[in-house]
Formats: structure tokens, C-alpha cells, sequence
């Protein structure tokens, strides 16, 4: 039926010259962008983290790109993004599959609104995205972060385990790579696409939505 991109966590400075922890932030991004377009998507979800300090000019940077792409890009919120006017409906239709852009940057998702959203359509497979995970991380190297998970993201996973036409929960800010099966649903996060912090890669997430309700998907590293 379709075929989803999720890139996420691009940290661009204000200028195309800008390194960040000693990296090339805003060629790398160019690097997984073009490795995403070669895999021909139908549509591209940049979830949260474009701007590593909020400023102007790392969205003119983002929009130079995206801008020119050859189908619909949606961005989301992060907890890095400031002042943008990104007004994205919480649902987006995908064919005949709903995503629901969830804004985590509050440190919450509104759950009831999540429930009347998922309660409308029960027959349409559904994915969930937003930029903070909902788990706790167990890597070591990478516990702090979970004073900077979801707050209720315990919540928000029992929430669609209630309902059986979520297929998938995806997010980004860890910078590495995450596969979960929770019952019916995969739990799924993406590395960066600024930052090679995924064994030592940059990389971006391919979602093949199915005809049937099925949902294949994989990361590739660039």
C-alpha cells in the first residue's frame, strides 16, 4: 500500500559548516536524505531533534532540502526545536493507514486524546510517532536518558495495547537503534541522522505498510 520513512534526530547547526561532538552534522543528514530517497518512498517523517539549539538557521538548512523532495515530508517536534510553526494534523492518512503525530516535547502525550483518536477508526491500521521514547533503556552507556523518556510512556504503551489496529510505536532521541514486540504492535526506534552513534552510523527507518494490515520494516545505516 505504501512505503514510510522515519528520519529523526538531524542536530543541524545554523550553518551547513557546523560540526557538532565532532561530526558533520549537516552532511551527514544530506547523506542519509539521499540514501532515503533511493528507496523510493511514498511519504517521510522527520520526528523531532532537526535543530541541535533551535536556531533560524538550522531550518533554513532543513527546508533547502525537504523543501525540493519529490513527496510529502512531515516534521515533528523535539525537545531541541524551538519556535517553528510546524502545524501537522494529529492524524495524517498514509492510504488507508493513520499516523498519529504525537507531540512529546511537553514530557506527556495528551492520553485521552490518544484514546477518542484511536476509538474513531478501529478498522484502519494505525502507527503511532513521536520523538521521546516510552520505555526505560537498559544499555548502560545510555541510562541517563531515562530521565529524559516520556513520562507517561508506560501509560501510552498499555493505551495501545487496547487496541488492536495499532501496528507500531516509533520514535527517535536515543540516537540508536530499538525493536520491541509488545503483543500485537512494534516498538521501534530509530538511530540519528545527524550523529553516527549507532554502531557508528547515522541511519533512517523503512516502513512498508500493507494492503492486508501488515507492517514489514528495517534499518538501514548510511
Amino acid at each position: 500500500m505504501g512505503r514510510l520513512v522515519q528520519l529523526t534526530d538531524l542536530h543541524l547547526g545554523d550553518t551547513s559548516q557546523e560540526w557538532l561532538r565532532g561530526c558533520p552534522v549537516f552532511a551527514n543528514f544530506l547523506r542519509v536524505w539521499q540514501a532515503a530517497l533511493a528507496v523510493a518512498p511514498d511519504w517521510i517523517v522527520i520526528t523531532g531533534d532537526v535543530s541541535d539549539r533551535g536556531g533560524r538557521g538550522s531550518y533554513e538548512l532543513l527546508h533547502s532540502v525537504i523543501d525540493r523532495a519529490p513527496v510529502p515530508v512531515f516534521v515533528m517536534y523535539g525537545n531541541h526545536d524551538r519556535g517553528q510553526c510546524w502545524q501537522l494534523p494529529p492524524v495524517l492518512w498514509l492510504g488507508g493507514w493513520r499516523l498519529l503525530c504525537l507531540n512529546s516535547t511537553p514530557g506527556v502525550v495528551p492520553l485521552t486524546e490518544v484514546r477518542s483518536l484511536l476509538q474513531s477508526h478501529p478498522g484502519a491500521p494505525t502507527l503511532l510517532a513521536l520523538h521521546h521514547h516510552p520505555m526505560a533503556i537498559a544499555e548502560p552507556g545510555l541510562l541517563w536518558l531515562n530521565q529524559l523518556r516520556l513520562e507517561n510512556g508506560t501509560e501510552l504503551m498499555a493505551l495501545a495495547a487496547e487496541f488492536p489496529q495499532v501496528r507500531g510505536l516509533v520514535f527517535g532521541h536515543t540516537h540508536r537503534r530499538f525493536d520491541a514486540c509488545l503483543g500485537h504492535y512494534q516498538l521501534l526506534g530509530t538511530p540519528a541522522a545527524g550523529l553516527p552513534e549507532w554502531q557508528g552510523r547515522c541511519g533512517f527507518r523503512v516502513l512498508d505498510l500493507g494492503a492486508d494490515g501488515t507492517l514489514q520494516t528495517e534499518v538501514l545505516g548510511v
